[in-house]
Parts: C-alpha cells; structure tokens; sequence
C-alpha cells in the first residue's frame, strides 16, 4: 500500500514498530508470571487479542495513533443524555434521539418521514 504520509509511515517503521514489538515480547512473557484472572493478565490477554488492530498504525502514515477526536464528537452526546435521565416527554425523546443521531436527523428521509408531534 502507498502512504499518504510517506515521513510518518516511515519514522513509526523506524521507531515505534521495534518498540511496541519488544513491548509484546515483554507482555507475553509477563502473562506467564502472572495468576489468569489477574486483571493486569486480562489487559494484557486483550492486547495480544487486539493487537493487529493496535499495531495497524504503524502500516500507514494516514492513519491518527488515537481517536481522541471521535471520542470528544461523541462525548457531549454521551454527557447529555446521562445528564438528562429518563423521561417520560415524547417531545424530549424525540429531540433526543434526532439530536444523538445527527446522520439519521440530517437525511431528507428522516426529515420527510417527520412529523408534528401531537401536543398533550
């Protein structure tokens, strides 16, 4: 595959591939001391379970290290509607959910398909 990004594709080959591989190593060898069910053993048992999409990064130079971004788009979502609680509001649940959908909410489909809610 061609990097984008032909600089960063090939400082994380140089830096960050024999790091994180010497990190495996170390984890792997570590699980072996430790009892299963300890929750260090777990983390790591999903690392090495995740680990081709943790180390995919390093393959291409376009792709971000974390997805700080997404987390943050999603994060107001997440805190309004904890903040909120339930409700028993049609009008409110219907805001709700086109607000924490905004594909959904911003299709001409979705936006022909809506209609009055009735008033109580």
């Amino acid at each position: 595959m061609i990097s984008v990004f032909p600089k960063r594709h090939a400082y994380r080959q140089q830096h960050a591939v024999p790091l994180i591989s010497a990190f495996r190593i170390w984890a792997i060898e570590q699980v072996g001391k430790l009892s299963p069910k300890s929750p260090t053993a777990k983390a790591f048992a999903y690392l090495d379970h995740h680990w081709p999409a943790f180390k995919r990064y390093t393959e291409r130079g376009d792709l971000k290290i974390d997805n700080n971004a997404a987390e943050r788009a999603l994060r107001a979502i997440a805190i309004g509607r904890k903040l909120m609680g339930p409700t028993r509001s049609v009008s409110l649940r219907f805001a709700t959910r086109t607000a924490a959908n905004p594909i959904r909410g911003c299709s001409p489909a979705a936006n022909a398909a809506a209609r009055p809610l009735p008033s109580s």
